[in-house]
């Protein structure tokens, strides 16, 4: 499973927007804005789009049931 976090500017603020994706169907992401890994009892649950400031510390795993998790990815 494979976790991807692609980031682009956001329009009208100073921020960019993260978009969190993953080449299995129906993943789920945990995420943690601080630089800390995300584990799968804590931290942040997201499947979209988020609009960030540029310092913010994204890190990133994919989880779906019955399969590995992802490693973790940071833009």
């Amino acid at each position: 499973m494979l976790a991807e976090i692609s980031t682009a500017p956001a329009k009208g603020n100073d921020g960019e927007t993260s978009t969190l994706q993953s080449s299995t169907p129906r993943a789920w992401f945990r995420y943690a804005l601080d630089g800390t890994p995300p584990t799968r009892t804590r931290s942040c649950v997201d499947c979209g789009k988020s609009t960030l400031q540029p310092s913010i510390q994204l890190h990133a795993i994919a989880y779906k049931s019955g399969m590995a998790d992802s490693t973790i990815s940071k833009p």
